[in-house]
């Protein structure tokens, strides 16, 4: 089954990821996304970062699934305009139509889960967190909670359901970001958490709650999840089975199982395994079934401790000569089979820390403006960046990144540079759209990072080459930078 479940996930996967190109495209001229198209891209967002997050994709499949999650998020949280709704919503829920009303909390709801899938990015060390944005994140929520604690004051019942997922979206958000280590709006954060656990509370004994929760298997689940998220012990978990849920579509049913994955963990792995032999026998999927398709076959091989499997991913990257852009900007290139090292070269070379490599290396290049290697060589290293140096080269009738991780002797411990290194040297094609690659190390890679390299050329056609050890210490002697 294993085999079918990974021949499953990459399919869905695929339509996910050419269901966010086209809106990439359709987005080319600014014009606003609809909610109900905002949600679908959210939840494929979501399954984008339960793969990457996973660490049981090859890192090479990784890549691509990064960059779209890179597109999905962008898209999303462009359209945020400062969480508009957050901020109207006090005056809509006291003062609004009835179908204003629905409208501003199905709008919040999207505007939190765009949130988390920040939060989400941040954890995967993609997105950074601190704008102005999402400054009014946490600001303008006070008005939000200010209209929910109206509705609940006021004993507007009608609205209790959709407020009640509201409140439960909002606790999960922010529990997720308390986690996160991002420490930016840590007390506000704490203060927001306690103000939306309050309102839960205040709202969960109603009636009308106790009816839907008894009535709606996704609700009550949902909120056992959140309890778990308080430090809570679920105690009366409904009891799911596939008669329990054989009547909900596929996006119901899918959510009730992964919601059970999040609150049992493996002994959720009986209904997943049935749930999977169900949707096998489906012939297709539409958006955002396939997101939750993505999902559940995911949490499927995770039990199953499947590991480092190849998904079939129906991308190519444009075809990049890198010989030629080092033969043209590389001093020196063509003659690196012409000279000896000595004894002691490859031991001068392996005492380079990072910033002496990068300073030597950069004076065999030509071609490119002195300024801009200058400003590439000294700008500050961390997280949001995309390659140790980012060159903007011409490349036929375009420009492209001429991008370049490094590694000195100084920062690897071991003989060779280890596979985990991979993600370095793939990162920047999940950011550009034209780039490639030249890894810059010291000592020669590890023959299973060589044989990373060598599949996602092949499967991507990425654009990479590598300078190591020798040849590396051969070009600096060339230019009279091995000093």
């Amino acid at each position: 089954m294993t085999e079918e479940v990974i021949a499953l996930l990459s399919k869905q996967l695929n339509k996910c990821i050419n269901h966010v190109n086209e809106k990439v495209i359709r987005n080319e001229n600014q014009e606003p996304i609809a909610y109900t198209v905002r949600r679908n891209l959210l939840e494929i967002g979501e399954a984008f970062y339960s793969l990457i997050n996973s660490g049981l994709i090859a890192k090479y499949d990784e890549v691509v699934i990064r960059r779209s999650f890179g597109e999905c998020h962008h898209l999303l949280h462009e359209k945020l305009i400062h969480f508009g709704s957050y901020n109207s919503s006090y005056q809509v829920l006291v003062h609004g139509k009835p179908s204003e009303k629905d409208e501003i909390l199905r709008r919040t709801n999207i505007e939190t889960a765009t949130m988390l899938l920040s939060v989400r990015g941040f954890l995967i060390e993609q997105v950074v967190i601190g704008d102005s944005t999402d400054d009014y994140f946490l600001e303008r929520m006070e008005k939000l909670l200010k209209g929910i604690n109206y509705t609940i004051e006021k004993k507007i019942s009608e609205y209790y359901l959709p407020i009640f997922y509201n409140l439960l979206n909002l606790y999960r958000t922010i529990s997720i970001f308390l986690k996160s280590g991002h420490i930016k709006y840590i007390d506000l954060l704490q203060k927001r958490h306690l103000q939306v656990w309050d309102l839960i509370k205040k709202i969960e004994g109603k009636s009308e709650i106790t009816e839907y929760l008894k009535d709606n298997i996704q609700l009550q689940l949902f909120y056992d999840y959140c309890l778990t998220l308080h430090g809570n012990e679920v105690i009366n978990s409904p009891k799911i089975s596939t008669d329990t849920i054989k009547n909900l579509t596929i996006t119901q049913k899918t959510r009730v199982v992964l919601n059970m994955v999040d609150i049992d963990g493996p002994n959720s792995l009986p209904i997943v395994e049935n749930t999977l032999k169900d949707l096998l026998s489906q012939r297709s999927f539409v958006i955002p079934e396939s997101a939750f398709v993505v999902k559940l076959c995911l949490a499927y091989l995770k039990f199953h401790c499947v590991k480092d499997f190849e998904l079939d991913i129906q991308i190519k990257f444009e075809d990049i000569d890198v010989e030629a852009i080092l033969r043209k900007h590389l001093k020196g290139y063509d003659k690196i089979g012409e000279i000896d090292l000595n004894d002691g070269d490859l031991e001068l070379l392996n005492q380079y820390n990072d910033e002496k490599l990068r300073d030597n290396f950069s004076s065999c290049i030509q071609g490119i403006s002195a300024n801009e290697i200058e400003m590439e060589k000294r700008k500050p290293h961390g997280v949001s960046e995309i390659s140790d140096m980012e060159l903007r080269i011409k490349y036929g009738d375009q420009r492209i990144y001429w991008c370049m991780p490094f590694k000195s002797g100084a920062e690897i411990a071991g003989s060779s540079v280890p596979v985990k290194i991979a993600y370095q040297i793939f990162r920047p094609f999940f950011h550009l759209n034209s780039c490639s690659v030249l890894f810059v190390t010291a000592k020669r890679c590890s023959e299973n990072l060589m044989n990373e390299i060598k599949r996602g050329k092949d499967k991507f056609n990425f654009s990479i080459a590598v300078i190591q050890e020798q040849q590396l210490a051969k070009l600096l002697k060339i230019n009279q930078k091995l000093n």
